[in-house]
């Protein structure tokens, strides 16, 4: 069996300390999605219950009696009215509640094909004769239908459906509030501090040097990057008409001038605002996270890195950094690179940018930071009362990089969306590094994973949360359901998209891996 002794061999090779580290981030992915998975449909199963709304199954991933090419459960138990799973296919989970179905869908599904389409919505009725093939008696039916979901108040609807993404939102507020209770370190405020000017900057000729550092703006004192862009706040995003504004900069700590600006408005802008913070932002190359299975990834740069050398040149700006590489496609760099209390050379191909605007600047998926960090710890009640706040700050982020990414897809910029677009292999890539890199970055990954499941779900599609969610608002405003001639080919044509886009990211997913 040479799979196995050559797994045994590699295995061999491998340090206690290594393995452990394999260890916790599987157990890291498998407990964050899971748990992720668990609180959602827990939210609906409590929702439900909560109504009298019967559950029949509640299971984690998807089975066969979800999907009828799934396999079975691998674990399964009854308790009460409903049955409990759990399947190796980690898809999700859901959770079966009794009455989901309208009695008008189950007449079009079982109708014969010549009726189909002559079913009124107004036909149906919750106190008719059972089933014949039911075996229940007209009160036990009653009970039933009484019970049932589709018969529910329309708020009682929107509750059970919406209660998924809202225990989402909850589990990623409390994985902040131990963030913050725990302490974690953020980036300080970069120095307002001139650190390098581009030859073809508007700043080339100005009398300013590296070292000098903005320490006011028109008399007002400021101490950092942050305060500078506070200064400049009102012209920074006025959109109407330009303002003039007189930095005042010191140079060996005592000499002293000032430098005259005129900022555009937003529509004249041509680049000031970005040429103004690469002059007067003091950013080191710092690498605060790498983009899984780009260039940078698969040539060993990692976040905390700091690049101070490139073929050579030493680094003085993130800005300078970053206007070698996009000058560099497909040529390989020798980056020089300080890692901890060592600095190693890194050699890195960028690749071709896919984005039309970038004309095919050179591009390895890093994110900037800074090295210079700073602790931030509260108190429980502190860090719970803003942990609503800093959700929906994530939650934010993670709509604009969707309709970013909905931007692409529907210009064509296919190339875009399979550079950003990250599927279960990238998000279990994901995980696996960042349980290995301690609790509090587990706890990070915890935090994005729920703020996505809660927007994801919440979007008013078919087979989603949000579309069930439409789908009650239709019944709401209409008082009849959704017609099934329309409801059963819009489900199954959204079943069939997902599973497909499913194939295609994974896919996609694998393939960034290899290419």
């Amino acid at each position: 069996m040479p799979f196995v002794e050559n797994a045994g061999l590699m295995l061999g090779m491998l340090s206690l300390n290594q393995i452990g580290l394999i260890l916790v981030g599987i157990l890291g992915f498998i407990v964050a999605f899971g748990l992720a998975v668990f609180v959602h449909e827990l939210g609906h199963f409590l929702a439900a219950k909560a109504f009298g709304v019967p559950v029949e199954r509640f299971v984690i991933g998807f089975d066969k009696e979800a999907i009828g090419w799934m396999p079975r459960c691998i674990v399964e138990w009854r308790w009460g009215e409903t049955t409990y799973g759990i399947s190796l296919v980690p898809l999700g989970g859901y959770v079966k509640m009794q009455g989901t179905i309208h009695p008008d869908i189950e007449r079009y599904l079982d109708g014969p094909p010549e009726e189909k389409d002559t079913v009124p919505a107004s036909s149906a009725r919750i106190d008719g004769p059972p089933r014949p093939d039911s075996g229940a008696s007209l009160s036990g039916q009653a009970l039933e239908d009484m019970a049932a979901l589709y018969k529910k108040p329309f708020w009682q609807k929107i509750i059970i459906y919406g209660a998924g993404v809202v225990m989402n939102m909850i589990l990623a507020m409390l994985a902040i509030t131990a963030l913050y209770t725990r302490g974690t370190n953020e980036s300080a405020p970069f120095d307002a501090e001139v650190s390098w000017v581009a030859p073809t900057s508007r700043w080339a000729d100005a009398p300013i040097q590296k070292g000098d550092k903005v320490v006011a703006v028109d008399g007002t004192k400021v101490a950092n990057a942050d305060e500078l862009l506070m200064a400049l706040s009102a012209s920074w995003t006025r959109a109407d008409e330009g303002s003039s504004h007189t930095l005042t900069l010191s140079r060996t700590g005592t000499d002293r001038f000032d430098l005259a600006i005129t900022m555009p408005s937003l529509s004249q802008d041509n680049g000031f605002r970005e040429d103004f913070r690469s002059v007067f932002f003091h950013m080191p190359a710092y690498i605060e996270a790498v983009i899984i299975n780009d260039a940078a990834d698969k040539a060993g740069i990692k976040g905390g890195d700091t690049i101070v050398s490139v073929d050579g040149v030493p680094m003085a700006s993130w800005y300078q950094f970053r206007e070698i590489v996009r000058a560099s496609p497909r040529k390989e760099l020798a980056f020089g690179v300080v890692r901890g209390e060592d600095q190693v050379v890194v050699k890195v191909t960028p690749s071709v940018s896919p984005d039309p605007e970038d004309k095919g600047a050179g591009l390895i998926g890093v994110v900037p930071g800074n090295s210079n960090r700073q602790l931030i710890q509260e108190p429980f009640g502190e860090a719970l009362a803003r942990s609503p706040e800093r959700t929906w700050n994530f939650a934010v982020a993670y709509v604009q990089n969707l309709k970013r990414l909905g931007g692409n897809l529907a210009g064509g910029n296919v190339g875009m969306v399979r550079r950003e677009l990250g599927g279960p292999v990238a998000i279990a890539q994901v995980a696996y590094r960042q349980a290995q890199k301690g609790f509090n970055d587990w706890l990070k990954f915890l935090i994005m994973l729920n703020v996505a499941l809660a927007v994801m779900n919440i979007l008013p599609l078919p087979v989603l949360d949000g579309g069930h969610i439409c789908f009650a608002i239709y019944e709401a405003i209409f008082r009849r359901p959704v017609p099934p001639r329309f409801l059963v080919p819009l489900l199954n044509g959204a079943f069939i998209f997902l599973m497909v886009f499913f194939v295609l990211v994974t896919f996609n997913d694998v393939l960034k891996i290899f290419l």
